[in-house]
């Protein structure tokens, strides 16, 4: 609507003197208002001017399939090939089909809509594979509502598809980790009694190296003292005697402490030579499951993030403890053994030192079992020491 404006419109009052200067000030303020109104015809004019041009343009486009690019085209068609001939065709498709595509979809906006309610749902969501899934098509939903502005808008596109590619590669990396992971019988086993309660998944353990599979019988070394550390054995079946200086400090059962030597020791260095402080001999016919001790150490030091080291952390924890109380009741076993060897030394048992035996048998948790291997051991069986001679 155009202003009409003239000097018949305002009512000054003729014939009245307001004040001093008063035909001045009207014709001046007239003068103002009339220029005024005269720049807002005019801005009125040059913007349904505008507006007719655009609505022309689109429909010539329409026709056309697109005869002209948009400046978000050109100008990164220019920053790349630097001769805009060479890149006119290139132009030509992108605008064919950026107007097709605002023909197709008239309402862009139902793109934003629906990917911030994808957001919506990723905030909702405790599933990692699931949150990533949500704002890769969250992603796509802004890139195609960018895309289809009147000017598609090039930068926020390009932020986009920086974010998508970031999203995909830990997509990827999920759906890598939860692949089945194949074991063997025999790794299954090992698995189970000496990783999975620590927080060592499948793939975790098929990172550690494929482990050797030995078995060794009664009274055979599994390593000697002051040789070099190369292999690391778990006991899996059987009963390994730990001697220093040939004399039996411990013993190996499997499962708690089940580890002949140290698992991991984040600053064990590999490059140094390390040498066994004991003997591991066979006291039953046993079977192990063993590791290159620098290719174990190395895997789990090179392993991304914290997980694999936290998890090698607890199972030593609990191998130590495992050891330690063994090792105190070995203890117990060693000093009841001596007890036996004195009474035994004079080759009959009297029945005060049977008293003093069967005490230090109750005091100690000795069972029945350990009891004959010590008479074993020394030449006597049980029958004999209930008589008191051989």
């Amino acid at each position: 609507m155009r202003v009409n404006f003239s000097q018949s419109n305002l009512n000054w009052g003729e014939g009245n003197t307001w004040f001093p200067g008063h035909y001045a000030f009207r014709r001046r303020f007239t003068s103002d208002v009339s220029r005024f109104v005269q720049r807002q015809n005019r801005s009125m004019r040059l913007s349904r001017r505008s507006r007719s041009r655009r609505h022309m343009s689109d429909s010539s486009l329409s026709a056309s399939g697109g005869s002209k690019p948009l400046n978000a085209f050109e100008n990164a068609a220019a920053s790349t090939s630097g001769v805009g001939e060479a890149a006119s065709p290139l132009i030509e498709t992108l605008w064919r089909l950026h107007a097709q595509g605002r023909q197709v979809i008239r309402q862009p906006a139902y793109f934003i809509h629906f990917g911030n309610l994808l957001c919506v749902g990723a905030m909702g969501t405790t599933d990692m594979l699931l949150l990533r899934l949500f704002m890769v098509c969250a992603n796509v939903c802004g890139i195609a509502y960018n895309l289809l502005q009147p000017t598609p808008l090039l930068t926020p596109v390009a932020w986009s598809t920086f974010f998508l590619g970031g999203h995909g590669m830990q997509l990827y990396r999920l759906v890598n980790e939860k692949q089945e992971v194949k074991l063997s019988s025999q790794e299954c086993e090992l698995y189970e009694q000496a990783f999975f309660s620590f927080g060592f998944t499948p793939r975790d353990f098929k990172s550690l190296g494929k482990p050797m599979w030995k078995e060794f019988d009664e009274g055979e070394v599994v390593h000697f003292q002051d040789a070099d550390i190369e292999t690391l054995y778990y006991l899996l079946d059987g009963e390994v005697d730990i001697l220093r200086d040939g004399i039996v400090k411990n013993k190996i059962r499997p499962g708690k402490g089940g580890w002949l030597g140290e698992f991991w020791d984040p600053e064990w260095d590999a490059s140094k030579p390390h040498f066994w402080r004991v003997t591991a001999r066979a006291a039953k016919k046993c079977r192990v499951a063993g590791y290159p001790k620098r290719d174990l150490h190395r895997a789990i030091s090179e392993s991304k993030g914290c997980h694999m080291k936290s998890s090698a952390d607890k199972l030593e924890i609990n191998d130590l403890w495992g050891k330690l109380k063994t090792t105190v009741g070995n203890n117990d076993f060693a000093l009841y053994d001596g007890v036996v060897a004195a009474v035994l030394h004079d080759g009959k048992v009297t029945k005060a030192e049977r008293a003093l035996v069967s005490d230090y048998r109750s005091r100690l948790n000795i069972s029945d079992e350990q009891h004959r291997d010590i008479l074993k051991r020394y030449g006597w069986s049980s029958s004999q020491f209930s008589k008191g001679t051989k």
